[in-house]
């Protein structure tokens, strides 16, 4: 009702103020007046733009109506005398209209996220469509028995309705509708612009906004000049007349219009996305302008029908397709771009378009040169447009894809040497006195970051006063300083008597950029007999050492492997990975059949180190023979950090395997490849088609027995009740409870399942960075997922799944199903044994019960 009042008022100023300037001022008026809406829109909006996040949106609402109905009614007394107040009115209504047409829109995109919007606002403004449908027929008759004067205060009246009407958001819509907290509104008014302006979607979104109202000023004010010249009448102007035929025309597009809105708007959003929807205007508009060129050329004599098409079709357009997908495409972004945001594309874009149209026709071209500008900025538009595609897709995502500048060691390093060092270093201090352990590696861990000398002396002076395991700690937290004092200390350090401390050592020596490592007689520890002091050794110096010492290092790996102590074998597997020593793979690959997990963990990560086609067959082979999920998830990480030139791989694994479960587990590893590819490349794995094929087939797969155990609960759910005692119903009603809840978990797993497959499918990559766990997302950033997926995943996958992401219970599934799979009507028993039938063991224990408490009652 809300947007019926504003389009009433809106249709009736429109056509009353304009008619009355044409009967006063005649119609070369009009460009010259477009100038003066664009200076007085500018001021109105900036007014609102102070306000509109710091007073409720409904106090807004209340201040505008008040405030147009007083000035209208003001004007109108003053039209009985002074032609030159139609100017104002003129003004009024434009002003008038887009302020609260402005307001509304932001309102419904506080209350409604992408997915409602889509679905509420083609209905939404086809009902205030149907308004000013209501008040065109309404004004079209009285205009005849009384003037046109007199329709001013009907205006009026109408423009005080929305004052009453708000109340009913609020009551509903209370506390989305309030003004955000003041501590978060400090920044200055031009800071926020230039925020604002900062997006880029907003600034492409300018650029379509500048150009579509340069486009409707124009082709609006070539109609009414046209179908002005049909209403001189003996030199007067009939504006009576003029009305009227408006009227009627208005008529024939509302109609058009309602009806369209009402039935394919939101399916043609929904199946051709948002920002497509919004391209068709620009193509048609180059088309009409080019037909205008062409008729006036060629001067045939069907122009004025030509341009009463034309406009009819831009109004059509217009309304039905640009004007609804504009405001949804705003329902995806954050508070202040939807309130402030859109205001200056009001109070701003839209004034310099008014003016820039307004300048265009002071210019008086010629049609044909008239028309082929049209038909440029008909172009652009459409090029902004497909670029706002890719923008769309990003405010959608709202992924960062920027590394931070700045690391932790940065962070540290610049604080400890800031103006605080001296009240830092007197912390760490404090709390290396406390007998905390943890705390004190952390405080090591921070003066290694730092790099500091006066963090070293710190260190060396606490190796001497601390306990083993700190001194152990400190050892291999050395590898960021350098001087005299550090290399003498190291070398102190290689020895002590504690391995552990020279293992160390050796480490923060290897790490250590600064250092030169020839400095330092290390060879002699190759024949150390501490596992780890051998580990860190022969990391450093493998490469430099000569043929004998590398087989005195392949023996003592050897000798590693055979024991069965944790402190042996792990370094000796490590080693084996680091130095990529082939000699040793077939022992690996028996290793990762161990059951003692670090030797299995260790046995993994030195295959992945390989970083050769044999290890990701052998490890894809052991998930073959898995059923651990821990160890599922291990090898998955593990192989989606091999190298990028391996995906083919991947790829001819996933064609020719034929267990379901690996299938997932590879889709999974390709997904996270990808997505690296995405995150370090900016562009997505390209699948083959032979794969495509393969995840819509899966994909389809899935889907449908998502919605066969939809199909087959249904049958469950509707006889169960019928056939169990009275005494049993209540029991037997919860069980099929309990199997919904199960059902619909299963559902919402499977899901995610076809969502990887999806996110594999889309060539953008914009399905990769989506967060899979819904229940962590609040309900607009689900909305948001929900419309990325519709906008750019495979759209026969998209068309199933979508209704289970937003909820959609059993008897919607049913429908939705039926297009697609044909399920034949099924019996109690077919239906419990189906679900006895399935690998979820809860299912299938809530089936037998269920079929125990049936049978029971019928014997």
């Amino acid at each position: 009702m809300f947007l019926i009042a504003i389009y009433c008022a809106a249709i009736l100023g429109d056509y009353l103020s304009e008619a009355l300037v044409i009967k006063h001022l005649t119609v070369n008026a009009l460009p010259g007046l477009y100038q003066l809406n664009a200076a007085f829109l500018f001021v109105v909006t900036f007014i609102m733009f102070l306000f509109v996040d710091r007073v409720h949106r409904w106090q807004l609402v209340r201040v505008l109506s008040v405030s147009y109905a007083v000035l209208v009614a003001g004007c109108g007394l003053l039209t009985r005398w002074y032609g030159w107040s139609s100017v104002v009115l003129y003004s009024l209504s434009y002003i008038s209209k887009l302020s609260l047409f402005s307001i509304f829109w932001i309102i419904a995109n506080d209350i409604c996220d992408t997915r409602k919007s889509k679905s509420l606002f083609p209905l939404i403004a086809g009902g205030g469509l149907l308004g000013g449908l209501v008040s065109t027929i309404i004004s079209d008759k009285v205009v005849h028995y009384i003037h046109t004067e007199n329709l001013i205060w009907l205006w009026a009246a109408m423009l005080i309705v929305p004052f009453f009407l708000v109340n009913r958001l609020v009551r509903e819509f209370g506390f989305k509708l309030n003004a955000p907290d003041k501590t978060q509104l400090q920044s200055q008014t031009s800071d926020e612009s230039l925020s604002i302006f900062s997006e880029k979607a907003v600034v492409i979104m300018a650029g379509v906004y500048f150009l579509v109202f340069i486009l409707v000023f124009n082709i609006d004010f070539i109609f009414t000049r046209e179908l002005s010249k049909k209403f001189y009448l003996s030199g007067q102007f009939n504006s009576d007349g003029f009305l009227s035929f408006k009227f009627s025309i208005y008529l024939i597009i509302t109609l058009l219009i309602i009806v369209f809105q009402f039935t394919y708007t939101s399916d043609i959003s929904k199946r051709i996305g948002v920002t497509n929807s919004m391209l068709v205007l620009p193509i048609v508009m180059f088309l009409g302008s080019m037909g205008l060129y062409a008729l006036h050329v060629r001067a045939l004599d069907i122009m004025f029908a030509f341009v009463i098409v034309f406009y009819i079709l831009r109004q059509f357009l217009f309304e039905s397709l640009f004007s609804s997908n504009y405001q949804i495409f705003f329902s995806a972004f954050s508070r202040k771009f939807r309130g402030r945001g859109k205001l200056i594309l009001e109070g701003i874009v839209k004034p310099l378009a008014i003016a820039s149209a307004g300048l265009l026709l002071m210019a008086k071209l010629d049609l044909s040169v008239h028309a082929l500008v049209l038909a440029g900025c008909s172009l652009a538009m459409a090029i902004l447009v497909i670029k706002l595609k890719k923008e769309y897709r990003i405010i959608l995502l709202k992924e960062e894809f920027e590394a931070q500048k700045d690391d932790l060691r940065t962070m540290i390093k610049r604080e400890i040497s800031g103006k605080n060092n001296k009240k830092i270093l007197s912390l760490i201090l404090q709390a290396f006195d406390t007998q905390d352990f943890d705390l004190k590696r952390v405080v090591i861990k921070y003066l290694e970051y730092s790099g500091s000398h006066a963090a070293f002396e710190l260190l060396r002076n606490k190796f001497f006063e601390e306990s083993d395991r700190i001194k152990e700690i400190i050892a291999r937290s050395l590898s960021t300083f350098d001087s005299v004092e550090v290399r003498g200390f190291l070398r102190n350090l290689l020895e002590e008597q504690n391995p552990v401390i020279r293992a160390g050592t050796i480490r923060s020596i290897r790490t250590n950029p600064y250092i030169d490592k020839g400095s330092y007689s290390l060879t002699r520890f190759i024949y150390d007999n501490d596992s780890l002091v051998f580990e860190e050794v022969v990391r450093l110096l493998y490469p430099a050492l000569n043929a004998d010492e590398k087989e005195v290092v392949h023996a003592k790996i050897a000798a590693l492997l055979d024991s069965e102590r944790m402190d042996e074998k792990c370094p000796g597997i490590r080693l084996i990975g680091h130095l990529k020593l082939s000699s040793f793979s077939s022992r690996l690959e028996k290793i990762i059949h161990s059951q003692t997990k670090e030797f299995w963990y260790a046995a993994v990560n030195a295959l992945l180190q390989f970083d050769n086609e044999r290890s990701i067959v052998s490890l894809v082979s052991f998930l073959e023979q898995n059923r651990d999920r821990a160890k599922e998830r291990a090898i998955v990480e593990g192989l989606s950090r091999v190298n990028f030139r391996f995906y083919p791989i991947f790829e001819g694994l996933f064609l020719s395997t034929e267990r379901k479960r690996i299938a997932f587990s590879l889709i999974d590893v390709m997904k996270l490849l990808s997505l690296r590819k995405l995150r370090e490349k900016n562009a997505p794995v390209r699948q083959s088609d032979e794969v495509k094929n393969k995840l819509v087939a899966m994909a389809m797969d899935e889907m449908r027995s998502i919605y066969l155990d939809a199909y087959r609960y249904y049958d469950i759910a509707v006889q169960a009740t019928l056939r169990s005692a009275v005494s049993d119903i209540r029991k037997t009603q919860k069980m099929i409870d309990l199997l919904k809840t199960a059902v619909t978990e299963k559902r919402k797993r499977f899901s995610m399942f076809v969502f990887d497959m999806l996110s594999l499918l889309d060539p953008s990559g914009a399905l990769l960075t989506i967060e899979r766990d819904f229940k962590l997302l609040d309900e607009r950033k689900k909305a948001n997922i929900i419309e990325l997926i519709e906008a750019f995943g495979d759209r026969t996958i998209g068309r199933y799944l979508i209704p289970i992401l937003e909820g959609y219970g059993e008897r919607e599934l049913l429908k939705i199903g039926s297009y697609r799979w044909k399920n034949e009507p099924g019996s109690f028993s077919t239906a419990i044994r189906y679900f006895e039938a399935l690998d979820n063991r809860w299912i299938s224990w809530i089936a037998l019960y269920i079929e125990h408490k049936v049978y029971k009652n019928a014997a």
